[in-house]
């Protein structure tokens, strides 16, 4: 069952082996949800870096429909946000 966001993109919620024990369903982002991230990668850059190991794998729902599990998702933005530089403080 999808869950429309407020830009038309739907989240789909599927069911899981991996969280089959909380019973709670994984989310699927669409290209447009990664856009809303602030995520806006060409399609050939997001095949490399999933091809690298660099960006989560996508999930192929039709010969034309692809999407990306939230979580991973939100754990790669969080490894890029922690591993950023802090910055420096200015004297004055």
């Amino acid at each position: 069952m999808p869950i429309h966001t407020s830009n038309d993109e739907a989240l789909f919620k599927v069911p899981s082996a991996a969280n089959a024990t909380t019973s709670r369903p994984t989310i699927l982002l669409t290209r447009g949800d990664l856009r809303v991230r602030g995520i806006s990668y060409s399609n050939p850059h997001l095949i490399d870096l999933e091809r690298r190991g660099r960006f989560p794998r996508r999930v192929t729902l039709s010969p034309a429909k692809v999407a990306w599990v939230e979580a991973e998702v939100d754990s790669w933005l969080a490894d890029h946000l922690a591993s950023r530089p802090l910055p420096t403080a200015v004297s004055r």
